[in-house]
């Protein structure tokens, strides 16, 4: 679910904003992110923080540190640095991934996995990939492309992600412009979809066949940043809300 300023702060050399989201499991609320993003004319550095929340936290105490920077040549992303630091299930592992020539080019997992757990990627598999924090970018490059020549819809793309151990690709299509209840103007539905490429484990890929979702995603027309997003799996269903947006002032949205 990791992915994600009106039009003139979109079209602007420098930006710099926070979001804050809350996260729910069958409407409980059991998480909270927090995503900081700052670009100038040609470089971006984004954060974001995962972590726990309610009765949740009791029982996984999960949280996840995230971060990607890179250059933005033309609206497009490419990423030179991805880094997530995460525990659960009482597993504390920090991934590094540098990229150079549109490409993976190293790779650091502290502590190690277990030998044979997973495939690994091919460095064909390896080319022209994005982390999955320049991804959330690139899409809002895409949803103001489809923005400004006047939702020309449906609109389909295909994002490539390596996420530091496995490589899939998020299948996106531009649904059309609605009004949710709960919304005070119309917003942007997409929809989503991870598909396996390379680097899953056999429980992962079990797993994916039964509950991946499909994840319905609410973005603002003017900020292109997502205001709500659900999706349905078997034992129930997992939503996030936008609770803040703050433009230059991070700690406004505390």
């Amino acid at each position: 679910m990791i992915l994600l300023i009106s039009s003139a702060i979109a079209s602007a050399d420098n930006l710099k904003f926070t979001a804050r989201y809350d996260a729910y499991w069958s409407g409980v609320r059991v998480g909270k992110a927090i995503l900081d993003i700052e670009e100038t004319n040609n470089t971006y550095k984004a954060n974001l923080h995962l972590g726990a929340k309610g009765i949740a936290k009791k029982i996984s105490k999960y949280w996840s540190s995230n971060s990607a920077s890179g250059v933005k040549q033309a609206n497009k992303y490419t990423p030179t640095n991805y880094t997530t630091h995460y525990n659960r299930k009482k597993e504390n592992r920090k991934i590094t991934a540098n990229f150079a020539n549109n490409a993976v080019d190293n790779i650091t997992i502290t502590p190690p996995e277990r030998e044979g757990k997973r495939p690994f990627l091919t460095d064909a598999q390896k080319q022209d990939v994005l982390d999955p924090i320049s991804v959330a970018l690139q899409i809002r490059e895409k949803l103001k492309e489809v923005r400004d020549n006047g939702y020309k819809l449906p609109y389909k793309f295909t994002m490539p992600v390596f996420d530091g151990k496995r490589k899939f690709n998020l299948h996106i299509t531009v649904k059309g412009l609605v009004k949710r209840k709960a919304a005070k103007t119309k917003e942007i539905w997409i929809q989503t979809k991870r598909q396996a490429i390379e680097g899953f484990s056999h429980n992962e890929l079990k797993r994916m066949k039964t509950n991946e979702p499909i994840m319905d995603i609410y973005i603002d027309t003017k900020t292109l940043l997502p205001t709500y997003g659900i999706g349905k799996a078997p034992i129930g269903y997992a939503t996030i809300k936008l609770v803040k947006y703050c433009n230059d002032d991070k700690d406004a949205c505390f």
